[in-house]
């Protein structure tokens, strides 16, 4: 607005005494009581609507006292001159920057024009692509060329032009340039990329003056940018000036703008004229340099120039004359130039050139008078000339135009004469492009016979002026016209009939998206249907094959316009009893949802598949569960003209996370809604990274900055997100060079991301997101989404990926999961879910001690509890906004609020519902008061109670009748019944009894006296046969009956009610069947009672959606109180489980450690594992009094980890607020609790488990505090033993000197020889005792060190062969014999235990025996896996060689070979040889029970066994024989005889088919394996 002030005051100040008294009646006609100043009043009154708003006031009121002055106005009566336009997007006036679509300027005033922002955010939909639009700087440098001598002659001095632009200087310009750049292609991003990188010389992102100089006078950069040195000077200290005397990569792009659009600099002060300026027309006319002007030195007027003033003109007004015109050279490259008219030299014409165009010229006029002579009444002959006439004509003024625009055109005066005078003169080239577009235009138009039509509705004169001379010449703009009106006449002719046939160019990323799916396909016919895809349009549909037309009004052409509007959606057309889609979309039915194509595999066909309508839940919960969005097509129901296709429209999406939903209100079942899936965006700050998630169903979205990159990670492999977006932060700079995935950092979130499919984004992350997100789902720009983020700054950090993994907080093999044992096990869904979110993002203190009070109140409460009704958020969202809820979703909605007032009207339990206030705001983010919660219960509970039928209610019975079927009544009524209260549907109700009744009567007076007589006449043989029946398929009721026609008509009782007996017929008009008669009275009441009941039926669901929309301004209570009761579930089941364990409540205090050495530690009396049930389990229990760091050693199999991991877990249960598994606990509110185990290297990175731990550890120390909880098992097992160690102390030693608490633990003995810098460390260990002269760990927690590992033992005990352990022990000896500590730890296994009970590392079976005192006897020799396999082969052999040696006949038994098995271990395969071959095998089971089977398939079935819980590493023994039916009898014969040998079979029952077949077949081919 500050420009617009400031051109307005030029022109004023400039302006003759005249102009100035027309601004000021301007003035006094606003100022309506005459008082000096216009009020908003009087400003909105007196103004029109186009800127009578108040923003604009205000932005006209420069004090800010709320009146506009006389020079406050000026602005206005400038703008209102100039007609300012408004972004055609957002609706703004564009008093700054903005964007023009060139190829609509001509089109004044539907000119298409974008303000930067929306421009930026490429938010807008138009014809022409982003490619055609310019911003204002390009228009005004095309404007100054397109000025002519009459433009120039009939401007005014103070007349203002047709729109304007105001910039903000230096700033706005930036912000065009900046558009400009992200909006650009890659290779244009690139080039400039390059080209900065050229001027900055020192690379340090900054470009200096000497930098900037030197690029400009020598040539160091092959960029397309050259700067002159006098004029790059001047642009770098414009630039320059605002960023302290250097240029940064924005400042670069922006003087790449300014050079190449040709940016003034002021003729005066050499000021850079990014803004409003003015510039002297005839000097461009007359070909010189521009003499440009800022406004303070044209409202000067001390500028010494040949020209005078009246040949100046401000920048807006060359705008407003190109707005008004085209520019030729977008024509030419729309239409193209024609060949041989590309140079500008005129050559002479032959004479013979000159001769043929006379003779056409007077064959033209000949023809012209014919047609209007036959005007009036033509005949058929007559109008057969007219028709050839007609193409001459058309054909002559094509070539008449082409030769006008070419350097043929004869220049003889009579020729001229008689050439279109409307043309100028055909020397200029801008002409000549003219004229070949007009040329063009011509023969467009002919097919339409357009130019006939305006012959014959014309006189003969005013066609004669058609051609006749005119002394106006022929300007673009006229062309522009003709251009303009051909394209109306071709809209109003084909309508839109090609409106998505064709591509266009954003539909290019979306078959690009297509193309990566289809080559993810592997299934062979899905492959098959692939080859036959074009893709040429959304669909894929090849045209030329069978069923591929794409014309208007076809089938394939409408669903090609529903897929333009979702086309990242596999589309499901509905098309009578099936659901179809066609091309890319049938391709994925086949693959991922199993179905069939229509029509085989055959080439010739379009690919099409589908599935039948009762079928169509499976087939979307197939598509989402493979992450595909379908949009969902139905037909509106009911009768249709004949030859007229069905209307269709979008019922619905079904989404990943999101069901299908369309019609469940008419149903009378509930519709499970699996978990939400987010659209996840990830970007990066120097905070750190941050997590965007959003909910399309809830328009919710939160926002988490300040991660880490493992937290990250944890959060992204926790939630399935339907669309992952990462942002071009996490791998560029300012200046634009990749940084991600170096130095380490990124690798770990790059292996996560990499395994999903991701789009890049750029521009503000939330906004952005949030208009993917629109885009998506295909949401209009006003919807709304609101920030669910609860911020804290005392709020505990994620957990990371390893310490969520670690403690089972999400499932991992092989780790005890803590989900599963925090709550009961028929606790599940969203409880679930909400202790899982709970304990990834522990709470802030406040709400974590409101949480652990809650659950003590529910641990002591004495009164009964409700059930507390779960129903998810987006469910009811979803189910209320599409007005789809049922009346049983209803019922769950009223339980739902009905719990919470249970709870409020209780004394013990109201208590608690006060408490769960707060944690219900953070997981919800919505702020509710106690009172308003109950209050809104009330009401919206009392007003589904109103309108629903509930439960109990008995006084909506089914029709019944004794002369119809019952379940005709059933089934047409119970549709309807039993769902609204009776008092809504009274008149519904009478109407349907009434109809039942009518039905009634009829079906007795027209079938009863038939069905009387049939059983009155008897037969011997093939009597009358006859019944009432319903038709379920025909929703009636119809009498059926063979040969009940009397063969002579007496007059009895039946015959006349036989005569009106007519066939029945189906909708369609066609008869049922030979058995099937109704008659006119039956039929009459049969479609009153459907009438009535599909009123009825229409009542019930208008007043159900009519409840939805009721309560569509409650969404937020239902959500809340919904919310409320899942964690209300959850926490009352964690009590329950948590005192049947055992467990208690820990005290919970704030965390205000600043390295203060006398602060409270954490300290835990009885600590057991979580994973022990001490209910059932004797586990050992250890204290933890922790007030500093722990170094901790102790052997093999000790407990260093288990007590880790207890400990983790106890402190991340105790900040959450949960019972903890101890005697009794104090744990302080850690800010963050990071537990690091065990490393395994990542190929797929490129890094060693090593480089993967040291990533991890500079994770902890990166992030731990004062207030942190550090625990690392291990630390530096991977590399060398020396520097491992060293680096280890240095760990210890920075730990130690943050002041946090926790637990190193290490085998690296040598730590303890280094001289660390350590003040608060305290070393621990895991104790061992000798029983017996074997020394084995307690599992105990002492003072001190412990240096012995156990390691031979362990190797025994893991079934490592004798000999390989003492040669262990020789080398061991060999070298540290002169080690006398070492030495002795050899042989004496000695260790002193502490009276300090600690934490357990082995597994329930060895814990549990160890506490009943129980002592392992000595290890044999022999691993006990390989002992067993040895005695099952040996009874194997001799039982089933038995049995062979009897079913070999035909030859001699001492000929047999041995038999022998061979075995499969543990991460083993069989080999190839057994495929297609039979053999019999047995699992050796963890349990040492046996399993006996026989297969064809042995790696088949031992993939199956093994993928059973606890069968992982199970072993298999298996020998081949030849046939199934031996198989069989050896596998019966193994079952019924290995028990008899003191082995425990689990499959016993399977011996009883000890007969199972008999083979006399050869044993020849039998193989026998070892």
């Amino acid at each position: 607005m500050e420009g617009m002030r400031k051109i307005a005051r030029a022109y004023y100040d400039r302006a003759s005494e005249e102009e100035k008294d027309s601004a000021r009646e301007f003035f006094e006609s606003l100022d309506q009581d005459g008082d000096g100043k216009v009020s908003l009043w009087e400003f909105k009154k007196s103004v029109s609507s186009w800127f009578s708003n108040d923003k604009v006031f205000k932005q006209l009121d420069t004090n800010g006292d709320g009146t506009l002055t006389f020079y406050e106005v000026l602005a206005l009566y400038y703008m209102r001159k100039v007609r300012i336009c408004k972004c055609n997007c957002c609706l703004d006036l564009l008093v700054g920057p903005y964007f023009s679509c060139f190829l609509c300027l001509g089109n004044v005033p539907y000119t298409f024009d974008l303000c930067c922002n929306c421009y930026r955010e490429g938010k807008f939909q138009h014809e022409h692509s982003s490619s055609n639009f310019l911003d204002h700087h390009s228009l005004l440098m095309m404007s100054r060329d397109r000025m002519t001598e009459e433009q120039l002659t009939h401007r005014k001095s103070f007349n203002y032009p047709a729109n304007s632009s105001c910039l903000r200087e230096m700033d706005e310009m930036i912000e065009v340039a900046k558009s400009h750049f992200e909006r650009a292609s890659e290779k244009d991003k690139y080039e400039l990329r390059k080209l900065f990188r050229a001027v900055d010389a020192d690379k340090d992102g900054k470009v200096s003056f000497m930098e900037f100089y030197k690029f400009c006078t020598q040539r160091v950069s092959d960029s397309d940018y050259e700067f002159e040195p006098d004029r790059g000077i001047k642009f770098f200290k414009q630039f320059a000036s605002k960023n302290n005397g250097t240029l940064d990569f924005n400042h670069v792009v922006a003087m790449c703008y300014a050079t190449e659009v040709g940016i003034p600099f002021c003729n005066l002060c050499e000021k850079l004229l990014p803004g409003l300026h003015f510039s002297c027309l005839r000097c461009q006319k007359e070909g010189h340099d521009p003499f440009s002007l800022c406004c303070a030195c044209y409202r000067g007027g001390e500028f010494d120039h040949h020209h005078t003033s009246a040949d100046f003109v401000d920048s807006l007004s060359m705008l407003k004359l190109l707005r008004e015109s085209k520019n030729p050279k977008n024509d030419e490259e729309k239409f193209g130039t024609p060949k041989g008219y590309e140079s500008t030299t005129t050559f002479g014409a032959s004479s013979a050139t000159s001769t043929a165009y006379e003779m056409l010229m007077t064959s033209l006029e000949s023809t012209l008078r014919n047609l209007e002579n036959i005007r009036g009444n033509p005949s058929t002959k007559q109008l057969v000339n007219m028709f050839i006439t007609a193409i001459l004509v058309a054909t002559f003024l094509a070539f008449c135009f082409l030769l006008a625009g070419s350097s043929l055109l004869p220049l003889n005066p009579s020729v001229r004469k008689k050439i279109p005078t409307a043309l100028p003169s055909p020397h200029s080239h801008r002409n000549r492009n003219m004229y070949w577009i007009t040329a063009k235009n011509v023969v467009v138009l002919v097919p339409r016979w357009r130019s006939l039509s305006l012959l014959f509705s014309l006189p003969l004169h005013h066609r004669r002026s058609f051609f006749s001379s005119s002394s106006v010449p022929f300007r673009q703009s006229e062309c522009a016209l003709c251009v303009r009106e051909r394209k109306h006449f071709t809209k109003t002719t084909k309508k839109q009939k090609q409106l998505k046939n064709v591509l266009e160019e954003k539909d290019y990323a979306h078959i690009t998206w297509w193309k990566e799916r289809m080559q993810m396909c592997r299934k062979p016919s899905s492959v098959q249907l692939i080859k036959r895809l074009t893709y040429s349009n959304l669909l894929g549909i090849d045209i030329s094959l069978r069923n591929g037309s794409l014309k208007e009004g076809t089938l394939n052409w409408e669903m090609v316009q529903f897929k333009s509007q979702f086309p990242r959606e596999v589309l499901l057309c509905r098309v009578g009893e099936f659901y179809e889609a066609i091309g890319i979309d049938a391709c994925i039915l086949v693959e991922y949802a199993g179905l069939n194509p229509f029509g085989g595999l055959r080439s010739d066909s379009i690919p099409k598949a589908g599935c039948p309508v009762v079928n169509l839940r499976q087939t979307l919960d197939d598509l989402t569960c493979n992450g595909f969005s379908v949009c969902i097509v139905e037909e509106v129901q009911g009768p249709t003209q004949a030859r007229t296709r069905k209307s269709r429209f979008i019922s619905g999406h079904a989404h990943p996370g999101s069901p299908y939903v369309f019609g469940l209100v008419g149903d009378d079942h509930d519709l499970d809604f699996p978990e939400p899936m987010p659209v996840v965006g990830i970007s990066h700050s120097a905070k750190g990274y941050c997590m965007i998630s959003v909910l399309e169903t809830m328009k919710t979205y939160s926002a988490e900055d300040g991660l880490t990159e493992e937290a990250l990670v944890t959060k992204i492999r926790t939630c399935r997100c339907h669309h992952l977006f990462l942002h071009s932060s996490l791998k560029n700079n300012s200046s634009g060079t990749c940084r991600w995935r170096e130095f380490g950092e990124g690798g770990l979130l790059w292996g996560e991301c990499n395994s999903r499919q991701f789009e890049w984004f750029e521009g503000n992350p939330v906004n952005e997101l949030l208009f993917k997100v629109k885009e998506l789902y295909g949401l209009e720009d006003d919807v709304t989404f609101r920030n669910v983020t609860v911020t804290s700054e005392d709020r505990p950090r994620p957990l990371h990926l390893g310490t969520a993994t670690q403690i089972g907080a999400l499932p991992t093999e092989g780790i005890p999961c803590l989900l599963k044992v925090l709550l009961p096990q028929n606790c599940t869904g969203l409880p679930v879910l909400y202790v899982r979110d709970l304990l990834l993002n522990p709470p802030a203190y406040e709400i974590a001690s409101t949480i652990q009070e809650a659950c003590k109140l529910m641990s002591n409460i004495t009164c009964s509890i409700p059930e507390f009704t779960c129903v998810p958020s987006t469910k009811l969202v979803k189910l209320l906004e599409l007005r789809e809820a049922n009346h049983v979703e209803f019922c769950k909605i009223k339980s739902l609020l009905d719990d919470i007032l249970h709870m409020y009207r209780s004394l013990e339990l109201s208590a608690i519902l006060k408490l769960l206030m707060d944690p219900t705001w953070v997981a919800t983010g919505l702020k509710v008061e106690l009172e308003t919660l109950v209050n809104e219960c009330k009401s919206v509970s009392c007003r589904i109670g109103e309108i629903i039928s509930l439960e109990g209610e008995k006084d909506q019975k089914m029709s019944s009748y004794t002369a119809i079927p019952n379940e005709f009544f059933e089934d047409m009524e119970s549709s309807w019944k039993g769902r609204i209260k009776r008092i809504h549907l009274v008149e519904e109700f009478a109407e349907v009894d009434e109809a039942a009744k009518a039905l009634s009567i009829a079906v007795k007076e027209d079938f009863l006296p038939i069905l009387s007589r049939i059983k009155a006449t008897t037969a011997p043989l093939g009597g009358p046969k006859g019944e009432i029946l319903y038709t379920r398929e025909h929703e009636a009721v119809w009498f059926k009956g063979k040969r009940f026609v009397p063969s002579v008509w007496a007059g009895t009782p039946g015959e006349e009610q036989i005569k009106q007996l007519r066939p029945a017929l189906d909708s369609k008009g066609k008869r049922v069947g030979e058995e099937w008669y109704t008659t006119l009275k039956v039929e009459e009441a049969l479609a009153r009672y459907h009438e009535a009941g599909e009123k009825a039926k229409t009542r019930v669901l208008e007043l159900l959606r009519g409840l939805s929309t009721e309560l569509q301004t409650k969404i937020n209570i239902l959500v809340f109180a919904s919310m409320l009761l899942v964690i209300a579930k959850a926490l009352f089941g964690h009590v329950s489980e948590g005192r049947r364990r055992k467990w208690v409540f820990p005290n919970l205090i704030r965390c205000h450690r600043f390295k203060d050495k006398d602060a409270d530690g954490m300290k835990i009396t009885g600590l057991s594992p979580y994973w022990f049930d001490a209910a059932h389990v004797s586990a050992i229990r250890n204290t933890v009094d922790m007030k500093s760091l722990f170094l901790l050693t102790g052997p093999n199999g000790g407990g260093k980890s288990s007590l880790l991991r207890s400990i983790c877990a106890a402190a991340l249960l105790g900040i959450c607020g949960f019972m903890v598994p101890a005697e009794s606990a104090i744990i302080p509110h850690f800010d963050s609790i990071m537990l690091h185990m065990k490393s395994y290297d990542s190929p797929a990175d490129g890094k060693s488990s090593f480089q993967i731990e040291m990533s991890e550890i500079r994770s902890i120390i990166m992030g731990a505090t004062s207030k942190s909880l550090v625990l690392i098992d291990e630390i530096c097992r991977g590399t060398e033993t020396a520097k491992g160690t060293c680096i280890a102390g240095s760990v210890i030693e920075t730990l130690d000197a943050m002041g946090c608490l926790g637990t190193v633990s290490t085998h690296l003995h040598g730590i303890f020889e280094l001289p660390l810098r350590t003040k608060n460390a305290v070393y621990k260990a895991m104790g061992t005792e000798c029983i017996d002269g074997q020394t084995i760990p307690t599992w105990k927690l002492i003072d001190g060190i412990c240096k012995e590992s156990l390691a031979f033992e362990t190797a025994q005990r893991e079934g490592i062969p004798e000999t390989l352990i003492q040669r262990a022990e020789e080398l061991y000896l060999s070298v540290y014999s002169k080690d006398p500590l070492r030495a002795h730890q050899s042989t004496i296994k000695h260790f002193t235990a502490s009276a300090d009970v600690h934490a357990s590392d082995k597994a329930t079976d060895k814990q549990s025996n160890v506490a009943e005192k129980a002592v392992h006897p000595p290890t044999e020799s022999r691993n006990p896996l390989e002992k067993l396999c040895m005695e099952v082969e040996n009874a194997v052999t001799s039982i089933c060689q038995k049995r062979l040696i009897e079913l070999y006949k035909k030859k001699n038994a001492l000929e047999l070979p041995a038999m022998k098995c061979v075995l499969v271990a543990a991460r083993e395969q069989p080999p190839p040889s057994t495929i297609g071959a039979s053999s019999v095998y047995l699992i050796l089971r963890p349990d040492k029970n046996l399993y006996v089977g026989e297969t064809d398939d042995l790696e088949g079935r031992i993939r199956a066994h093994r993928l059973k819980e606890g069968m992982q590493n199970a072993s298999f023994l298996y020998f081949l024989v030849p046939g199934k039916s031996i198989a069989c009898q050896l596998e019966t014969l193994l079952i019924n005889q290995l028990p008899g040998k003191g082995f425990h079979l689990v499959n016993i029952a399977d011996g009883k088919h000890r007969n199972f077949g008999t083979s006399d077949i050869a044993l020849e081919n039998v193989i026998l394996v070892r």
